[in-house]
């Protein structure tokens, strides 16, 4: 989890970092924020499994039709339990 943990806190500075230099490049920085976040939500790259157990779900779907992989497994025990809420 502290691991886990350590990425979501990179991925918010990364994000500050982000709006902080797009205020030297756009006349309305805030703006172009705000619109992406009003389509995509404020976090574009959601962790965690809750967030991303659809998009799992198909690839392991995908990968089992093209018998890439003979066994589907189930996608909770692959991630720490602490992450399954997020």
């Amino acid at each position: 989890m502290r691991l886990y943990e350590a990425f979501q806190q990179s991925k918010q500075l990364a994000y500050q970092h982000a709006r902080n230099a797009a205020a030297g490049y756009l006349l309305f920085p805030d703006l172009d924020f705000a619109r992406n976040a009003a389509q995509i939500g404020s976090d574009p790259y959601r962790s965690g499994l809750a967030a991303n157990r659809a998009m799992l779900e198909t690839v392991i779907e995908q990968l089992s039709m093209e018998q890439l992989i003979s066994q589907p497994p189930h996608v909770d025990p692959l991630f720490a339990e602490g992450t399954h809420r997020t």
